[in-house]
């Protein structure tokens, strides 16, 4: 009794009637065994195709589905035999409305592609089976088009290798990818060094940025907020600055030293008298005329004796 229910179900369609389409892609080929899975046990109550036609719309509802059926019943309200009369005709143009383009899309995903951190090697292994998902077989007569899509999806440093180097540029696809695999592995082996550290600046509490060697400082706003020319702060001035000896030890550490010859000179004792003299020898005299000769020679414009 049970079994031939089903039977009966399974022959007037109410056991397997189809979810309602509303243009998803995704959904497309799902709905599209189900229904016509349904059509199959129908066809005792619609014998003619046109009805057919008309269920299968029926069961199209809401977004691009429901878009399409409206269209649909605009041109049969002008012109019957305008529209569709069979379920063949009805699916070949349900299929290019809504089947997903299997090679269209992988084109946009070969288009997409960026190699970012894979290696050379991962790379063109994805750039290989979506070539092929794109009907793409033969790279060496599409090495040209292939050439664009790499050069786009390439790391920047290898690009930049590959058209700097003396040797001249791949001409096919299989030199291509070796030509990028070798610099690949030779960025893995010797990576670049990294750029020095840009040197850091500071801002105080009043909006004056104070840089680091090489950087001006803004002396006349420095002057009018009362800030030290040495180190930025408040409190002091630069003669008086709390880090002026670190600053003066920085500079006796950078100033080049002099190169000497090899040849020494030996200096005469600062205890022994010049032999001329009868009675000891008055250095702090002696210095202190110096400095009045050099003095007096600052001030007339003329070098000192």
């Amino acid at each position: 009794m049970a079994d031939n229910q089903d039977n009966a179900a399974f022959l007037n369609g109410s056991a397997m009637k189809p979810d309602a389409f509303d243009g998803t892609k995704s959904k497309y080929i799902a709905w599209k065994m189900q229904m016509k899975l349904y059509v199959v046990t129908q066809r005792k109550q619609l014998p003619e195709q046109f009805d057919r036609v008309l269920m299968i719309l029926s069961y199209m509802k809401g977004g691009h589905a429901g878009e399409y059926v409206a269209t649909f019943m605009k041109k049969y309200d002008t012109d019957e035999n305008a529209v569709i009369q069979t379920t063949k005709a009805l699916w070949e143009d349900l299929d290019k409305h809504f089947l997903i383009n299997e090679q269209a899309e992988a084109y946009n995903r070969l288009q997409a592609m960026q190699m970012g951190m894979l290696s050379a090697q991962e790379y063109f292994s994805k750039f290989k089976l979506c070539a092929f998902q794109a009907n793409i077989h033969d790279f060496e007569a599409h090495f040209q088009e292939l050439k664009l899509l790499l050069e786009k999806a390439l790391r920047a440093d290898i690009i930049q290798l590959l058209y700097n180097s003396l040797e001249e540029l791949p001409t096919t696809y299989v030199l291509y990818k070796l030509r990028v695999a070798r610099i690949d592995l030779n960025q893995q082996q010797y990576p670049a060094p990294a750029a020095n550290a840009p040197v850091q600046t500071r801002r105080d509490g009043t909006g004056v940025t104070f840089g680091g060697r090489g950087q001006p400082m803004e002396l006349d706003q420095a002057r009018r907020l009362g800030l030290c020319f040495r180190c930025g702060e408040k409190g002091h001035l630069s003669r008086n600055c709390p880090n002026r000896q670190q600053a003066q030890q920085v500079r006796a550490a950078e100033t080049p030293v002099v190169p000497t010859t090899n040849t020494f000179t030996p200096l005469a004792s600062l205890t022994e008298a010049p032999a001329a003299m009868a009675e000891p020898f008055d250095w702090k005299a002696a210095i202190r005329e110096e400095i009045c000769a050099a003095m007096k020679g600052f001030a007339s414009g003329q070098p000192g004796a």
